[in-house]
C-alpha cells in the first residue's frame, strides 16, 4: 500500500505539463503560479531522463545555433549558414518526424534549406544539390530541390511555412510536406516518398538532419519534438529523442563488460596482475606508449604464449610460461618477464592495453569450406577465428551470426603483411596493418585477399590473379588468425568519413556521429598510395577533448605529443587536425573503427556526457 501524497493547505505541485498554463497547481489546493517573462514558446519537454535532438554548435558554418540550439541563422546576418543536428539516424533505427519553420524574408534567389545529409557528406556549401549524399528541400524563389529527384515530390513554400519531414530509417525513405499536407502520399501509407537513401553506395548511409538559410533576415526554427508539434506525426513516426531511441533497446547496457582500455606501468618481473576489467579478455592488444617497442597481440584461440604485431610482417613469437602474457584472468590479465614484447611488461614502460571479450575457448566451426576454431561473442559483434590454410579459394565461418563490418587477418607462420578488410572498402580491395598504403588489390608476391563482407556466416578467401599465391590468407598447411567485428548500435561502429581541411577552425573539422561516446577510435586514409598512418586514439591517453594522444597501428613509434588531432565527444568524434594522415585532408576519405566508452543510451535513457 502506497500512501497518497499530501501537500498541506499551503503546498503546491507544479508539473509544467501544460505549456499554456505552466503555473497550474496539480496538488488540488489551487495555489496556482503566474508565469513571468516566460511563455509556451519557452517550454520544452527536454529533461534529464529524455534528451531531445538539437542543432550542433560543434558542426556548423556561418553562425552558431541560438534559442536553445533550435534556431539556425540570425536576423541581419547575410551569407549562408548551415548546421547539422546532434542525433544520428542510423539505418534500422525506426521512423522519425520533425518540423522546420522558415522565418524572415528570402534574399534574392536564396532562402532556406532543410533535410538530411548522409554521415560522409557535409560540404556546408551554398548549394549542395550536386552532392548525392544530400536529400533536402531548398527554397529559391519558392522552388524546391533535392539532389536531382523530381521536384513534384516537394511542396512550394512561403515564409513562416512549417515544413514537415518524415524519415523511415529502416527503408531509407524520406517524405516532406507543408503546413499539414504531405506532398504525394501520407508517409503512413509508405508510398510516394520524396527521396530514397542508398545505404549501399559506400557512404555509410546513416543520416543527420540539417538546416541552412541565406539572407539578412532569414533563419529557421527546428522542432525535433521538444515542443508540441504543430501537426500530428504520421502513424508510427516518432520525435527524435533518447527515449524513442531506447524503444530499439540497446543490446549492450554495459560496454565495459565487453571492451575496455587499460593503462599501467610495466615492472619487468613475473606475476604483475592487472585486475581492473569487468570481464575475462579473449583478445589483448598491448603497446608501449613511451618507446619504440612493437605492438603485441595475444588471443585465446592461439593461447597466451603466442604474440604477433601489426607493425611488422614477422611470424608470431612463442614465450615461455613466465614471459610476456602469463594468463587471461577473470578480471584482467597477468604479465611476466620480457622475452619478445617490451610492450607487454617492460620495466618502467607506460603501457596501454586494448581488451575485447570474445566467447572464451574456441570451438569448431564448419560453416565454410574450411573448418575453423571460433571464439564468438555475438552480443558484442566480435569473434576470433583460427584456421589452417588449404591453398585454394575458400570460405571460413566467422561465428557472428550477421555480416561482419571489419576483419583483421594474419598468417602466423610466414613473414607477410597482415590484411584489413572493411565494409566501406571498394569491392576486391584490402589494406595492410603495417603499411601506409591506401586500398589495394594485393597484386605482387603476396596477393591473397579477403572477399567482400556480405555473408552472415562466412568470409571468403581468394587471390587477385591465377598466377598468384595465397601467402597472405590461405597458404596450404600454414596457420592463420582473424579478428572479426560488426557494428552494434550504441556500442561499436565501422564507417567512413570525408576530411574537410578545417581542423579546429570555424567551420569545424569533420564531425563523425557514432551514437555513443567512443573509448577507442582507429582510422586510416583509403586513397591509393596515401602515405598515411593507422591512427589509434582512446579515452585513457590523455582522454579529454583535443588532448587525445595518437599511436599508430603500422609503426612502433611512441605515443605522439601533438594532442590537437581528435576530440572524443558525447555522440562521436571530431577531427581537429589538418594533417592528411589524421583525417584532415579536404575531400579525402578515411575508414574508421570505433568502440564505446559508454553505451549510446544509459539507464533512464540519458545520453553519455562528453569529458
Amino acid at each position: 500500500i502506497v500512501a497518497a501524497t499530501t501537500y498541506g493547505t499551503g503546498g503546491w505541485y507544479l508539473d509544467f505539463s501544460d505549456p499554456s498554463n505552466l503555473g497550474a497547481d496539480r496538488s488540488g489546493n489551487g495555489n496556482n503560479w503566474t508565469a513571468n517573462n516566460f511563455d509556451a514558446a519557452d517550454c520544452v519537454f527536454d529533461s534529464p531522463t529524455n534528451n531531445f535532438c538539437v542543432l550542433d554548435n560543434n558542426d556548423f558554418d556561418g553562425n552558431k545555433a541560438t534559442d536553445g540550439n533550435l534556431q539556425s541563422g540570425h536576423a541581419n546576418t547575410a551569407a549562408w549558414r548551415h548546421t547539422r543536428s546532434t542525433f544520428l539516424l542510423e539505418k534500422g533505427s525506426g521512423k522519425w518526424y520533425w518540423e522546420v519553420q522558415q522565418k524572415g524574408t528570402i534574399d534574392g534567389s536564396n532562402g532556406h534549406i532543410a533535410g538530411l545529409c548522409q554521415q560522409n557528406y557535409w560540404t556546408r556549401t551554398q548549394d549542395p544539390n550536386s552532392n548525392s549524399g544530400y536529400a533536402y528541400a531548398r527554397q529559391s524563389d519558392t522552388r524546391y530541390w533535392n539532389g536531382g529527384n523530381a521536384a513534384s515530390h516537394f511542396p512550394t513554400t512561403a515564409n513562416n511555412d512549417i515544413i514537415q519531414f518524415a524519415f523511415d530509417a529502416d527503408r531509407g525513405l524520406l517524405w516532406s510536406g507543408k503546413n499539414g499536407t504531405w506532398t504525394g502520399a501520407d508517409p503512413a501509407t509508405g508510398t510516394n516518398h520524396s527521396y530514397s537513401i542508398n545505404y549501399g553506395n559506400g557512404d555509410g548511409g546513416d543520416v543527420v538532419p540539417f538546416v541552412g538559410s541565406y539572407g539578412s533576415s532569414c533563419y529557421s526554427i527546428v522542432n525535433f519534438g521538444q515542443q508540441a508539434f504543430t501537426y500530428t506525426p504520421p502513424t508510427g513516426f516518432r520525435s527524435i529523442c533518447s527515449k524513442n531511441f531506447a524503444i530499439q533497446g540497446p543490446t549492450i547496457t554495459n560496454t565495459k563488460s565487453h571492451f575496455d582500455v587499460v593503462t599501467f606501468t610495466g615492472n619487468g618481473s613475473t606475476g604483475q596482475s592487472i585486475t581492473s576489467l569487468q570481464f575475462q579478455p579473449d583478445l589483448i592488444w598491448f603497446k608501449n606508449r613511451g618507446g619504440t617497442n612493437w605492438h603485441a597481440i595475444f588471443d585465446v584461440a592461439r593461447g597466451r604464449a603466442k604474440g604477433w604485431s601489426t607493425n611488422v610482417t614477422n611470424v608470431e613469437s612463442t614465450s615461455s610460461a613466465t614471459q610476456d602474457l602469463i594468463s587471461f584472468d577473470s578480471n584482467g590479465f597477468t604479465v611476466g618477464t620480457t622475452y619478445a614484447w617490451g610492450s607487454v611488461n617492460g620495466n618502467t614502460n607506460n603501457i596501454v592495453a586494448w581488451c575485447w571479450k570474445a566467447g572464451g575457448a574456441a570451438v569448431s566451426n564448419s560453416d565454410g569450406t574450411i573448418t575453423a576454431s571460433v571464439s564468438a561473442n555475438k552480443d558484442a559483434g566480435f569473434s576470433i577465428v583460427s584456421y589452417t590454410g588449404t591453398g585454394a579459394d575458400g570460405t571460413v565461418g566467422h561465428g557472428l551470426g550477421a555480416v561482419p563490418d571489419c576483419i583483421i587477418l594474419k598468417n602466423r607462420d610466414r613473414a607477410v603483411e597482415g590484411l584489413v578488410k572493411h565494409t566501406m572498402m571498394a569491392s576486391g580491395k584490402i589494406m595492410y596493418t603495417n603499411l601506409t598504403d591506401g586500398e589495394d588489390t594485393a597484386s605482387g608476391s603476396n596477393n591473397g585477399i579477403i572477399g567482400n563482407l556480405d555473408n552472415a556466416s562466412t568470409f571468403s578467401l581468394s587471390r587477385t590473379g591465377n598466377s598468384g599465391n595465397y601467402n597472405n590468407n590461405n597458404l596450404s598447411g600454414e596457420k592463420f588468425i582473424a579478428y572479426c567485428w560488426r557494428s552494434i548500435p550504441g556500442y561499436s561502429k565501422f564507417g567512413i568519413f570525408t576530411g574537410n581541411g578545417n581542423g579546429n577552425t570555424q567551420p569545424s573539422g569533420t564531425v563523425v556521429r557514432l551514437g555513443f561516446k567512443p573509448a577507442l577510435v582507429i582510422f586510416k586514409r583509403t586513397t591509393s598510395n596515401s602515405g598515411s598512418n593507422w591512427g589509434m586514439f582512446d579515452f585513457k591517453r590523455l582522454g579529454y577533448n583535443r588532448k587525445v594522444r595518437d599511436l599508430r597501428m603500422n609503426t612502433n613509434s611512441s605515443e605522439g605529443g601533438d594532442d590537437n588531432i581528435i576530440s572524443l565527444d558525447a555522440e562521436g568524434f571530431r577531427i581537429t587536425s589538418t594533417s592528411s594522415g589524421f583525417g584532415g585532408l579536404n575531400g579525402q576519405t578515411y575508414i574508421y573503427m570505433a568502440w564505446a566508452e559508454n553505451p549510446g543510451r544509459l539507464p533512464f535513457n540519458m545520453p553519455p556526457t562528453s569529458s
